[in-house]
């Protein structure tokens, strides 16, 4: 699946979404600034909500770049601000070669697409009410999937003083990820017992492993699973009481995978017959206190 990126510009807000257009050739730029990266956490089949960085009193050029290298023209325009606009927090002014720039901070808005599935009847349409809301300079991204993990970059060009092509550029680090169920998902353990747990099914195109332990138990030892690679398979061995508590899977594969365990461990119970044996000494010891 391809994932769409639309624009929205106030005067068709309540006819339709504009889609964007591919762009054939790139824009060669002789100078360039990063701004600072965003990082959003998100899963698979959200969609964003995010407002691009504006160059003042310049004519803009907006291009957005896919993890894979493609790009595409954005629509973008400089929104209409209001003097007395109380949401200051959320502005960023920067000043580039005597330009000024205001980049959004935090304007990140995420929705599912299977939002409206929960919705009841007269319930509020957040989602919607969001989108005739939005500025000029926001764009929609979405529904994710695996071709969107990684970093895309949102690059906004225009004229410098001599005529030449300059950039602002801004990456856009999506982590896609899904939490996935483990096995077993609560082992109830015994101090000196061995166990091994896994993703529950296997990853396609899995490049790596990571176990996270309990902060009581942050310098334990444990053993990859030769047997169960494919499924992030670990070994523990000889548990103590401080490997109590929540065990965390990461497996990154077209995205990454989030697995939860939760362990319980357990002082040793006496045996049957130690217990009997006890019995007996402690009402031998009555008896005789009696006598």
């Amino acid at each position: 699946m391809c994932t769409s990126v639309f624009i929205l510009t106030m005067a068709i807000l309540s006819a339709h979404s504009v889609t964007v257009r591919r762009v054939a050739t790139e824009i060669i730029s002789k100078s360039q600034t990063d701004l600072t990266q965003i990082t959003i956490q998100c899963k698979p089949t959200d969609i964003l909500i995010i407002s691009a960085p504006i160059i003042v009193g310049e004519k803009t050029r907006y291009l957005l770049y896919d993890p894979r290298g493609d790009h595409r023209e954005l629509n973008i325009s400089v929104p209409q601000y209001q003097s007395d606009i109380h949401d200051y927090d959320t502005l960023s002014v920067n000043f580039i070669d005597g330009k000024t720039v205001i980049a959004p901070v935090d304007k990140i808005k995420i929705f599912n697409v299977n939002y409206a599935m929960f919705l009841k009847d007269k319930e509020k349409d957040e989602f919607g009410d969001t989108v005739k809301k939005m500025q000029t300079n926001d764009f929609l991204l979405g529904p994710l999937d695996e071709d969107d993990y990684g970093n895309w970059v949102l690059s906004a060009f225009y004229k410098d003083e001599a005529g030449d092509w300059a950039e602002i550029s801004q990456v856009i680090s999506l982590i896609i990820f899904e939490v996935v169920p483990a096995l077993p998902r609560q082992p109830v353990l015994h101090v000196g017992d061995s166990f091994e747990l896994r993703l529950a099914y296997s990853i396609k195109n899995l490049e790596s492993c990571q176990l996270i332990v309990p902060k009581t138990s942050f310098d334990r030892f444990y053993d990859r699973s030769k047997l169960k690679l494919q499924t992030c398979g670990y070994v523990i061995k000889n548990v103590t009481l401080a490997d109590e508590g929540i065990w965390k899977i990461i497996a990154i594969g077209r995205i990454m995978y989030e697995a939860y365990i939760k362990v319980t461990v357990l002082e040793h119970v006496a045996t049957t017959q130690k217990l009997i044996n006890d019995s007996i000494s402690r009402t031998t010891e009555r008896w005789t206190s009696v006598l």
